[in-house]
C-alpha cells in the first residue's frame, strides 16, 4: 500500500511531502510516465565526471550527462553516493531553475557544475548508487547501480573527494532530555523549556526535533534551532543546556506522548531516538497541556461526498460536492491524491484563508495542464482543519461515505495535441513541427524557457499549422496562417498578470481588475490568440466571469466589451502587438479628481489644482454660479500631467462653483465628477485684530495687512446693532485709533477688508469680535 503523508504551511500556502516507497522502483531501470502532456520519461545514456578522483567540494564537480529527452526537458536530476569509509549516503542535485541560469536538459550531452554546498560531504571515495531524473512534467525514470541499470557499467562509477570543508563524521548523541513542567505545560505561549545533556565533540548540534502524539494518535512537533531562541545563538556541543523549543502545532488541552526525538548537526549527521532506544527511559516521555489558547475541538468528518462531473478538460477545477462536519475552528485545507492504473498520482489542493465550517460545499480543485491526462480514481482525501488533527481517508475509508461512488475522473488536454515539447528545446520542436501535417498541433512548455526562438515561427509562416506556447496560468497560440514570414522574430512570453486597484488603472467601478504587463516585443509575428486561465481569474485574483479588455498606455482603452470565459476554462481574446492590457469587470470609468482646490489670485483669476487621476490624458473644467446645478465647460487641459487651471473670466464680489471630470484617451471612456468646490472673487477674512494701546479717551487697534485689497471698514457695537465708524482707504495702513470714548468703558470691534473693481465693490469676511475697554 502506498504511503501519503500531506503537511499544511502557515499563511494558507501549501507544501505537500511524498513519501515514495522504495518498493516502487522494482527492476534495474524504471521509467513511469505519469503526468502531463509528455508521458515519456527521460532517458539517461550514460555520465562522465570530471577530474574524478580529485573532486574539491568548494568548487564543484563537473559531471556530463548523455540524455535522450525530446520532451518539455529534464528538470531535477538526484546522484546518490555511498561513502567507502563512513557508510554514509550523500546527495547531489541538479534542479532547473531559469531565473538563476539553469536552464532544462535536452537530448544530446550537456555538461553542469553541481554544487557541494551543504551536502556534507567528507576527504574519502564514494561510490555512485543511483540516479533519479524527472522532466518538467514528471515523468521519472530510476537507475541503479546494485539493479545494473547498462548504462551506468561505462560510467563514471566513483569520485574520491580529496579536498573538503567537512570534517565531522560523527553523529551527535542524546544522553538524557528533560522537560520543565511536563504535567502543567502553558501551551499558549508557544515555547517549551527542555533540559539536554548532549555529546558532540564535532561540528555542533543546531537542530532538535520532538515528535509527539496526541491520544487521537495526532502527530505534532517542538523544535529547537540553533540561532533561533537559544540565549548564547551558538550550537550544542557536549555538556548540559537549558533550551527554548517553539511548538510547531497548536495544543489544546490534554496529554501528549513523546514519539521520537531527532537530533542533527553541522556535518549532515543526525541521531534519531525511539521507544526502542537504550536512552528512551531518561526522556521525559509525555506531556500534559493544562492551558492553551485553543479549546479541544471536534474532529472533521466528511458525511458525504457526490460526484457529479467526472470529466476534467484541463485546465479547469474537479468540483467536489461534500457535507462536512468541522468543530469549531472549521477547516482550511483539504487534499485529494488521484491514481491511475499505472500508480501514477495527481495531487490535488484547495485551501482557504478563512475555513469554512460545518455543512455542504462544492469545493473546487483546480487541475492545471501540467497534472496529467487520463482515467483515474480517487486514493485518498485528507482534511485539515485550522486547529486540531488532521483526518485522512483512504480508499477503504471512502467507500463507507455516503455517496461516494467510486467514479472514474477522466482527466482530458483542450488539445488534439501532434507534439508536445519545450520552448527551451528548440531544434527537437521545429523537426518535429516540419513533420506535422496541416492542421496538427504542437503545444511548447515555457514555465522553463519564455523566450519563443524565431525558427519556431518560420517553421509555421503561411501554413495551416498551430503552435501554442503553455504554462501554468497563460496561453499564446499562434497559427500559421496570421503569421507573416517577414516579422518571424524571436519574442518574450512572460506575461505578468497581477491584481490591481482599479481606480489605479482608470476603472473606478471595479474594486480590483487584472492587469497583464507583456514583456516588450512590440508588433508580433502575427495575430495571436491569448487564453488565460479562468481560474487563475477566479479563485487567485476573485475576478468576476464575463470581462472586458482594454489596451492600457497611461490611459485605457476598450478593445472588447465581451470577453467570454471558455467552456475549456480559459478567458480568451486576441492582440497583434504587446504592451499592458488590463480586464476589468465593468466599462473602464476614470476616477473623480481628488484634493481639488480653488484660489482667488489677485481679485483678477481663479486657480485650481488637484490630484492625477490614474488613466487620464487631460481635464474638462465645469462652472456654475449655483452648487446644484447648470454647470458649463469652461476649460480643457489635454495634457495629462498639468493639474492647474485658471479661470479668468470672474467678477469681483460673485462666488463660482467649479467641478472637475478627467479626460479619457477615448470618447467611449468616461469619468466621475469630482466633488463641488466654490471660490468667491472677494477678499479673505481679516486677521490679527487686536488692541495696540489705549487711554482714557481713546482705543487703538492694529490687524494683520491684506495684500490686494482697496482698504478696510472698521464697525463698532452700538444700541444693540453693528455700525460702520471708519474706512481706512488704502491695504498697507494697519491701525486704527477709535477717539472720544468714555473713561472706564467696555467697547466691542470687528474690521472687514473690501475691494472695488470697475465701479463694484466686494466685502470680505468678518473679523472675529474683540471687547476692549479704556482706562
Amino acid at each position: 500500500m502506498r504511503s501519503y503523508r500531506i503537511l499544511k504551511k502557515s499563511l494558507g500556502m501549501l507544501l505537500i511531502v511524498i513519501l515514495f516507497v522504495v518498493q516502487i522502483f522494482s527492476s534495474s531501470v524504471i521509467v513511469q510516465a505519469d503526468t502531463g502532456y509528455d508521458k515519456t520519461a527521460p532517458i539517461l545514456n550514460g555520465l562522465t565526471i570530471s577530474n574524478a578522483d580529485n573532486i574539491d567540494t568548494e568548487k564543484g564537480m563537473k559531471i556530463t550527462f548523455d540524455l535522450k529527452e525530446d520532451g518539455v526537458g529534464v528538470n531535477n536530476i538526484i546522484i546518490y553516493f555511498k561513502g567507502q569509509e563512513s557508510g554514509k549516503i550523500r546527495v547531489l542535485q541538479y534542479f532547473a531553475s531559469p531565473d538563476e541560469g539553469i536552464n532544462p536538459l535536452y537530448s544530446g550531452k550537456t555538461t553542469v557544475t553541481l554544487s557541494f554546498n551543504e551536502k556534507f560531504f567528507y576527504e574519502e571515495m564514494y561510490f555512485l548508487e543511483d540516479i533519479y531524473l524527472s522532466d518538467a512534467n514528471g515523468n521519472i525514470s530510476e537507475y541503479s547501480v546494485q539493479k545494473g541499470a547498462e548504462c551506468l557499467k561505462n560510467s563514471t562509477s566513483k569520485i574520491i573527494v580529496t579536498h573538503s570543508t567537512t570534517t565531522d563524521f560523527t553523529e551527535p548523541k542524546l544522553n538524557n532530555m528533560t522537560i520543565e513542567n511536563a504535567d502543567n505545560i502553558d501551551s499558549s505561549t508557544g515555547l517549551i523549556n527542555i533540559n539536554v545533556d548532549t555529546i558532540d565533540d564535532g561540528s555542533g548540534i543546531n537542530d532538535i526535533t520532538l515528535s509527539f502524539r496526541n491520544e487521537k494518535n495526532a502527530l505534532f512537533y517542538v523544535h529547537w534551532q540553533v540561532y533561533s531562541i537559544y540565549p548564547d545563538g551558538n550550537e550544542l556541543h557536549t555538556g548540559k543546556y537549558n533550551l527554548i523549543a517553539m511548538i510547531q502545532d497548536p495544543l489544546v488541552v490534554g496529554s501528549y506522548t513523546l514519539e521520537r526525538v531527532t537530533l542533527s548537526d553541522h556535518g549532515g549527521n543526525y541521531t534519531e531516538y525511539t521507544p526502542d532506544s537504550p536512552e528512551w527511559s531518561k526522556f521525559t516521555q509525555k506531556i500534559t497541556v493544562t492551558k492553551s489558547n485553543y479549546e479541544v475541538s471536534t474532529t472533521p468528518t466528511i458525511k458525504s461526498i457526490n460526484l457529479d462531473n467526472t470529466t476534467i478538460v484541463t485546465p479547469d477545477c474537479l468540483e467536489v460536492p461534500i457535507t462536512i462536519t468541522t468543530g469549531k475552528y472549521g477547516v482550511s485545507c483539504v487534499f485529494i491524491i488521484l491514481i491511475n492504473e499505472e500508480g501514477g498520482n495527481v495531487f490535488l489542493s484547495w485551501y482557504s484563508d478563512t475555513p469554512i465550517m460545518s455543512g455542504t460545499y462544492r469545493l473546487k480543485f483546480p487541475i492545471d495542464p501540467f497534472q496529467g491526462e487520463g482515467k483515474y480514481k480517487i486514493d485518498y482525501i485528507q482534511v485539515s482543519p485550522a486547529v486540531g488533527s488532521d483526518v485522512a481517508y483512504d480508499r477503504k475509508d471512502l467507500k463507507k461515505v455516503s455517496g461516494f461512488i467510486d467514479p472514474t475522473i477522466t482527466i482530458n488536454s483542450a488539445f488534439d495535441i501532434t507534439y508536445n515539447g519545450a520552448t527551451g528545446n528548440v531544434d527537437a520542436a521545429v523537426l518535429a513541427i516540419n513533420s506535422m501535417n496541416e492542421g496538427q498541433t504542437a503545444v511548447l512548455d515555457f514555465r522553463n524557457n519564455n523566450k519563443a526562438d524565431k525558427r519556431l515561427f518560420q517553421a509555421i509562416a503561411g501554413k495551416d499549422k498551430t503552435v501554442v506556447f503553455e504554462n501554468n496560468d497563460v496561453q499564446w497560440i499562434f497559427n500559421g496562417k496570421d503569421i507573416n514570414p517577414d516579422n518571424c522574430k524571436t519574442i518574450n512570453l512572460n506575461v505578468n498578470i497581477s491584481k490591481k486597484r482599479g481606480s489605479d488603472y482608470g476603472c473606478a467601478n471595479d474594486d480590483y481588475i487584472l492587469r497583464m504587463q507583456y514583456a516588450e516585443n512590440g508588433v508580433l509575428p502575427g495575430k495571436v490568440q491569448m487564453r488565460i486561465s479562468n481560474e487563475f481569474l477566479k479563485e487567485k485574483y476573485k475576478v468576476t466571469s464575463d470581462m472586458i479588455l482594454s489596451y492600457y498606455d497611461q490611459a485605457p482603452d476598450v478593445l472588447d466589451t465581451d470577453v467570454e470565459c471558455a467552456g475549456d476554462g480559459y478567458t480568451e481574446y486576441e492582440i497583434s502587438h504587446n504592451s499592458t492590457y488590463i480586464l476589468s469587470a465593468n466599462m473602464p470609468v476614470l476616477n473623480f479628481p481628488q484634493l481639488v482646490k480653488a484660489n482667488c489670485v489677485k481679485y483678477s483669476y481663479i486657480k485650481l489644482n488637484w490630484n492625477r487621476v490614474a488613466g487620464a490624458n487631460g481635464y474638462y473644467i465645469y462652472r456654475s454660479s449655483s452648487k446644484t446645478g447648470g454647470y458649463k465647460k469652461v476649460g480643457t487641459v489635454t495634457n495629462a500631467s498639468q493639474l492647474t487651471w485658471s479661470d479668468k473670466s470672474i467678477s469681483i464680489g460673485k462666488t463660482y462653483y467649479y467641478k472637475i471630470q478627467a479626460r479619457g484617451a477615448k470618447n467611449n471612456i468616461k469619468a466621475k465628477y469630482s466633488a463641488v468646490i466654490s471660490c468667491t472673487n472677494a477678499p479673505s477674512v481679516t486677521k490679527g485684530l487686536k488692541l495696540s494701546s489705549k487711554s482714557k479717551t481713546s482705543l487703538k487697534l492694529t490687524w494683520a495687512k491684506q495684500t490686494g485689497v482697496t482698504g478696510y471698514k472698521i464697525y463698532q457695537y452700538k444700541n444693540s446693532k453693528w455700525i460702520e465708524i471708519k474706512t481706512i482707504k488704502n491695504y498697507y495702513t494697519t491701525s486704527s485709533t477709535m477717539k472720544g470714548l468714555a473713561s472706564g468703558t467696555t467697547y466691542k470691534f470687528k474690521i472687514r477688508a473690501y475691494k472695488t473693481s470697475n465701479k463694484k465693490i466686494a466685502y470680505g469676511a468678518y473679523s472675529k469680535v474683540i471687547t476692549v475697554s479704556t482706562k
